[in-house]
């Protein structure tokens, strides 16, 4: 009974180690917005998590913004559950964490998908997540 009970354990232990090991991992880079705009095909095609801090510059739609650091410009896209937390004041120095969403053949379409969005360090606003 002892030595079953031992071998079911092990087995639990090696599924469990296997399911976290086979797990997706984020592939985090701190970038530019020019960075973002020259690799965009490249990081949406692996799914590379940015971090980018900046400004937001302008409201486009009720979640879409216009955020820009010293390189550039891109549209955030704010998933609307950070919305009900967070109002976006413009000019607002933030640091904003997501994915690059574009589409190859259109070289219009570009925009970052917001997972996070933390305030700046001069500013008032608490992280929101």
């Amino acid at each position: 009974m002892k030595k079953l009970f031992i071998g079911i354990m092990g087995v639990f232990l090696v599924a469990v180690i296997a399911i976290f090991a086979c797990a997706e991992t984020k592939d985090v880079k701190q970038s530019t917005v020019s960075d973002v705009i020259e690799n965009a095909v490249a990081f949406d095609r692996h799914e590379v998590y940015v971090v980018l801090n900046g400004t937001i510059a302008s409201q486009i739609s009720k979640k879409r913004f216009w955020f820009q650091d010293e390189t550039g410009q891109v549209i955030l896209d704010v998933k609307s559950d950070i919305l009900e937390s967070f109002s976006p004041t413009m000019g607002a120095k933030v640091e904003i964490r997501g994915v690059v969403d574009s589409e190859a053949d259109n070289d219009s379409h570009l925009e970052i998908d917001v997972d996070e969005i933390v305030a700046g360090e001069d500013e008032e606003q608490v992280e929101i997540m």
